[in-house]
């Protein structure tokens, strides 16, 4: 349980230094964290967040190949599976919230998104953070055994997803990846339940 959390910890602190590093080397004069989206947003916006994440998991556990790459060996989903009690929301919400949707949120759409549509508007920046943010869970692909099929899921719907989060952040959140991050905690932790509990 510890070990998950202080994984989450250097993670998160790893893509801040990531971050602190980019925004030096930008010499911008917008406060460091405006620079990455971290910055306060609509309580609606947040709260449809939360509710979107939480359809997007619904709606993705649908699909048995969802069920299979979230029950892999080094996700949160089987990670929360091999605790018990308190220990499997403790590993789950810090894996889930933090390691994952947080850290993630801030690279893609804070420093990659943000950046990027401030530099070619939001049609462009917003796809552009969206396929690397696919290209990315394809990944996936280096574990022994994952099929063609499953990486291009993985690609697909990470990228869909992505793109829908940077939409939240910048239509609805008035430029903050909280929104996003609701999306992208609420999706993580409810698959990550669902994997442990079922």
């Amino acid at each position: 349980m510890s070990g998950a959390i202080l994984s989450a910890v250097v993670q998160l602190a790893a893509v801040l230094l990531i971050c602190l590093l980019a925004w030096f080397g930008f010499r911008r004069p917008r406060p460091f964290r405006e620079f990455i989206g971290l910055t306060a947003a609509p309580w609606p916006a947040i709260l449809i967040g939360l509710l979107v994440g939480t359809g997007v998991a619904a709606a993705a556990l649908m699909f048995p190949q969802m069920t299979e790459l979230a029950s892999r060996q080094g996700t949160t989903g089987h990670a929360a599976a091999t605790q018990g009690g308190a220990g499997l929301l403790v590993v789950a919400a810090a894996r889930a919230l933090v390691q994952t949707s947080l850290t993630e949120e801030i690279f893609f759409r804070g420093l990659l998104g943000r950046n990027l549509i401030r530099r070619w508007g939001f049609a462009i920046g917003n796809t552009v953070q969206a396929v690397l943010f696919g290209a990315v869970h394809g990944l996936i692909g280096l574990v022994p055994g994952v099929g063609a099929g499953l990486i291009l899921f993985a690609i697909v719907f990470s990228g869909a997803f992505g793109w829908l989060n940077g939409w939240l952040n910048e239509r609805l959140g008035r430029a903050s990846i909280l929104p996003g991050w609701a999306a992208h905690g609420a999706a993580n932790l409810a698959t990550a339940l669902w994997i442990a509990l079922r």
